[in-house]
């Protein structure tokens, strides 16, 4: 039988979620009945051990220079093999994806991680105003099919959709068993117990400063637990002086980017969540994997929907440093509400296993093919 020949396109393999989430589909979709490829417009990023070793790999600028131009002459020239090309995150990746699919005649479809609205909020007006009157509608109606993250992440893209049918929500596949694996690695450096852990990339939309704030506070209370953040990323200088201005730098520790944050992850008390938007929080759902309790804010989208509305982690309020505290604390001082999350955490991690989900993609690309 001929192989489908997938191209999924992404800005580079950097330390995010929806690089994570991608890297784990490829390696999890059946090489016997695809083809799997991947586009790249820089060679950088650090999840290249997620690749399996049978997925080819091209750039659209191998000496990593910001050139639109080449990365799409690139994408096209790759696209031509291809049956099906996948724009793998939002904006410029589909944008890119549907212009090279549209003159080679190929099947696209879009994967939506996130709330649109608001990446397009830490934009300056003009930008915003170009992608939401122009871009979005000239190019996301233009694709054969969507698959969003979450039901709130489809409702928001659908707002630019002239034809709403061509969407549809598929959760994120986690390897549940891989992480609870990885999860019992011992882990090398001193970590001081008891700790509570933030993880995700140190940007504004991760929100890691309201975290802090509510750590100081707690800390005030005399709560004795350290806070561990793994992560990198642009803010990390200004989180780090924050803490310092703080006189709490002895008690936050920024470990950096992990390849196995699972180990620090199942030693955690508790797992925080403050994001000002996801689209599905997979870090969420990997601290219930590991029974972890957890606290997020209530932010658009997607931890809502996997905590079903406070049932399974408690939920507060964005930019509430308070609010935030103070469901910190209920967590760490109440030992029947930790069993009651820890027991809930089995039955909530049940509807992102990754070989259900796997299918449903692999579903969609053969019925794309044809």
């Amino acid at each position: 039988m001929k192989k489908v020949k997938l191209l999924f396109v992404l800005p580079s393999l950097e330390g995010g979620g929806a690089e994570r989430i991608v890297c784990n589909l490829m390696s999890a979709l059946d090489k016997n009945i695809f083809d799997i490829n991947l586009f790249l417009f820089t060679n950088k990023g650090v999840y290249w051990n997620l690749l399996s070793d049978n997925i080819n790999v091209f750039f659209g600028n191998e000496n990593e220079k910001n050139s639109k131009l080449m990365v799409v002459k690139n994408l096209y020239r790759i696209s031509k093999n291809m049956d099906i090309i996948i724009g793998s995150m939002e904006l410029m990746p589909t944008y890119f994806s549907v212009l090279v699919g549209k003159l080679l005649n190929k099947k696209v479809i879009g994967w939506v991680h996130i709330n649109i609205d608001s990446i397009l909020n830490d934009k300056n007006k003009i930008i915003k105003f170009l992608h939401k009157n122009i871009l979005l509608k000239l190019f996301y109606n233009k694709l054969d099919k969507i698959i969003a993250v979450s039901n709130g992440a489809k409702e928001n893209i659908s707002k630019y959709l002239n034809c709403k049918n061509i969407i549809e929500c598929i959760y994120n596949p986690i390897k549940i068993n891989d992480i609870k694996e990885k999860s019992k690695e011992e882990i090398e450096e001193k970590i001081e117990k008891p700790f509570i852990m933030g993880m995700g990339r140190l940007e504004r939309q991760k929100n890691f400063i309201l975290l802090i704030r509510a750590y100081k506070i707690l800390l005030d209370r005399g709560i004795k637990h350290n806070l561990i953040i793994l992560g990198q990323g642009s803010q990390k200088e200004c989180l780090v002086n924050e803490v310092k201005k703080m006189k709490i730098d002895e008690k936050v520790k920024f470990l950096g980017f992990k390849e196995n944050p699972y180990k620090y992850l199942k030693q955690a008390d508790v797992f925080v969540q403050s994001s000002i938007y996801e689209g599905l929080p997979t870090v969420l759902i990997e601290a219930l994997a590991l029974n972890i309790p957890v606290v997020a804010t209530n932010c658009p989208d997607g931890a809502k929907e996997i905590l079903d509305n406070g049932k399974y982690g408690l939920l507060v309020n964005m930019n509430d440093e308070k609010a935030l505290a103070e469901a910190i604390e209920k967590i760490l001082i109440n030992d029947d509400l930790q069993d009651i999350y820890i027991m809930r955490s089995k039955e909530a991690v049940n509807r992102f296993d990754d070989k259900y989900i796997v299918k449903l993609f692999e579903k969609i690309f053969l019925n794309w093919s044809k």
